[in-house]
């Protein structure tokens, strides 16, 4: 992945504060520089949020990856990718609503970034003794970044008027019972004597 664009951290920092609902002539104006040099670097509004998507991917994967080098095993460093997801969802819910069609539907996440981390913590996982050597790691991925999406995603902080939002201890058992269908008899031995609390800071969105 590579984010070489200048003035794209200045860009990413923008848009955390402002949204997506910038014209360009404001983003130019909060980056003092004119409406053409914009142009000139990313040739269109399109292009430069496929910038700013990738530079949060970036972000996201080099946070993630300290994390990982911390983790016991692969059950702990999915708990963290969760938990850092949640975090985004929160913290970032500008590039996800940027993003938010292909959240829709599992089979529009085939490809998708978190898609390949969580496919990759699976199959680590499976080496491991610790996750089910039957589980399709590609589906699972699909199925778990679907859930946790639709768990945790309420668009400027709005509860869906269709789903009712689960509280903390709600939210908690749902992502232990998502893993749990993932492990392995020495996967569950290992997931009891983890504190969940250690790794997922989960909240509601009113707290």
């Amino acid at each position: 992945m590579r984010v070489k664009i200048k003035g794209i951290e200045q860009l990413y920092q923008l848009f955390l504060n402002e949204g997506e609902q910038l014209t360009t002539e404001q983003i130019a104006m909060h980056c003092k520089i004119s409406k053409k040099t914009l142009f000139n670097r990313y040739q269109s509004r399109q292009n430069l949020e496929n910038q700013l998507i990738e530079y949060w991917k970036h972000c996201f994967y080099t946070t993630f990856k300290w994390k990982m080098a911390h983790a016991n095993n692969q059950i702990e460093a999915l708990l963290y990718f969760v938990d850092q997801f949640k975090k985004s969802i929160v913290e970032e819910q500008v590039f996800f609503r940027l993003e938010e069609k292909e959240y829709l539907k599992p089979a529009l996440l085939q490809d998708h970034f978190f898609v390949h981390i969580v496919e990759y913590l699976i199959k680590e996982g499976i080496e491991q003794g610790l996750f089910k050597s039957k589980i399709d790691p590609k589906i699972y991925a699909i199925g778990i970044i679907f859930n946790l999406f639709h768990l945790f995603y309420y668009p400027d902080k709005q509860k869906d008027p269709f789903h009712t939002q689960l509280d903390r201890d709600q939210s908690l058992k749902y992502i232990s019972n998502l893993l749990y269908m993932l492990l392995t008899p020495e996967g569950i031995k290992s997931f009891e004597m983890i504190s969940i609390d250690q790794f997922l800071g989960i909240s509601t969105s009113k707290e």
